[in-house]
């Protein structure tokens, strides 16, 4: 009867390292195969291998495999082509020469903490609504919305576009001082 001993040398167990799953990720991601495409039904995949292993890598969830298993895997997902999505993905990514950059200078500007005290002073002085007051009037700039105008009050950004800011205040200095029923007469 064999002993234990004598397989031990063909199941030599590895320590998967962060560059070992940063290139089997790698692979994975490139070719856009699923790990049941690698794994089942080859005849050549050793002994013992399985899907939820390979998934198991991948998700850092286990640590360690047997080196022919790790070997077979890599070597076979390292054989595939790129996937389409992959390709698609990398076209999408690379800036063409020449690529327009925001100058800060031409429409954006900086929003100081001036400037956005001034805007709230504003909106008290004359207790607009945000969407009734300024939102829905006539010659909005495009992209000024809701979430432009909460940014200027709570400070959430640094700079701001130029059209838009000019717009508002504009709009704002036109608005008469509000008046409730408890105002001083």
């Amino acid at each position: 009867m064999a002993d234990f001993c004598d397989f031990a040398p063909s199941l030599s167990i590895i320590q998967i390292t962060r560059d070992m799953k940063r290139e089997l990720r790698s692979h994975w991601k490139r070719t856009g195969l699923s790990t049941r495409r690698i794994v089942e039904n080859d005849p050549n995949a050793p002994e013992g291998l399985t899907v939820a292993m390979v998934n198991g890598w991948i998700a850092n969830k286990i640590h360690e495999a047997r080196a022919d298993h790790w070997t077979f895997t890599l070597t076979k997902w390292a054989s595939f082509p790129d996937g389409e999505y992959h390709r698609q993905r990398r076209a999408t990514r690379q800036k063409g020469p020449g690529r327009p950059r925001r100058n800060k200078g031409d429409i954006w500007i900086p929003l100081t903490p001036e400037m956005s005290a001034q805007f709230i002073s504003e909106m008290a002085r004359t207790n607009a609504d945000f969407d009734g007051d300024i939102l829905r009037a006539a010659n909005v700039p495009e992209g000024l919305t809701l979430r432009v105008l909460h940014n200027w009050r709570y400070r959430h950004t640094k700079t701001t576009r130029c059209d838009h800011w000019n717009f508002v205040m504009d709009r704002l200095r036109t608005m008469p001082d509000f008046k409730s029923q408890f105002s001083k007469r």
